[in-house]
């Protein structure tokens, strides 16, 4: 005969409400750090380059390159720090770790390492 449990929480707690809104502000960080990588690399020369013989930067621009490299290290500490957090939490099995958080703890590893190589 299986128990019968009552429910006693009435809603997601603090905890729970903390994650989903992390869990958006995650990506909000990932699409900050995408851009900015993206300006920070070199550009490449193109036929209108050749054409009208304009300058183009031809390094990264390293300042930029830092500052995603903070980012990027902030958004991987903090997504493995969500994840520990939501792992230790759940108890049920209804309890559900979002995937975005692997996704984006993945992401920032990655590309942490690509811009590192960028920066040497």
């Amino acid at each position: 005969m299986a128990k019968m449990t009552i429910e006693r929480r009435k809603g997601p707690d603090i905890l729970i409400k903390w994650i989903k809104f992390f869990n958006a502000f995650v990506w909000l960080l990932v699409l900050a750090s995408f851009t900015i990588l993206a300006l920070a690399l070199p550009e490449y020369e193109t036929m209108f380059h050749r054409a009208f013989n304009s300058n183009y930067r031809k390094d990264p621009n390293i300042f930029l390159l830092q500052i995603t490299l903070i980012l990027l290290i902030g958004l991987l500490l903090s997504s493995v720090c969500t994840i520990i957090v939501s792992k230790k939490r759940s108890r049920r099995k209804s309890d559900k770790i979002p995937i975005s958080l692997y996704i984006s703890a993945a992401f920032s590893f990655l590309f942490t390492i690509y811009t590192i190589t960028q920066l040497v």
